[in-house]
């Protein structure tokens, strides 16, 4: 029970630190930072492919701004993941909405 109480503090502490705001965002550092870090994975490989046009500008919205913590509950003990640092997650974030399917030039990736 105490472990459990404890990871909960410890994603709560993630999930604030990990608030996002992609105007603050590079959308060439996040396509750099998407490529290296994401792509590693999710390439179709190791994780289902994922690009920035796999999703919709309200579907990367949600995901950055409302289920952070989910993002990273599910990518625990991913090294690549959790060596990016707060401020490149805003990277990342203009990049994908950017790409998105529903933006002016969505972005494979590729």
């Amino acid at each position: 029970m105490k472990k459990i109480v404890v990871f909960l503090v410890v994603l709560s502490f993630f999930s604030v630190s990990y608030a996002v705001d992609a105007k603050k965002g590079d959308i060439n550092k996040g396509k750099q930072l998407y490529r290296e870090v994401c792509r590693s994975c999710h390439d179709g490989s190791k994780a289902k492919k994922v690009t920035p046009m796999h999703k919709t500008t309200a579907q990367w919205k949600k995901l950055f701004d409302n289920d952070m913590a989910r993002l990273k509950e599910k990518h625990e003990g991913n090294d690549a993941f959790n060596k990016i640092k707060a401020e490149d997650f805003d990277h990342i974030y203009r990049f994908v909405l950017d790409g998105a399917l529903d933006s002016e030039q969505p972005q494979t990736c590729d």
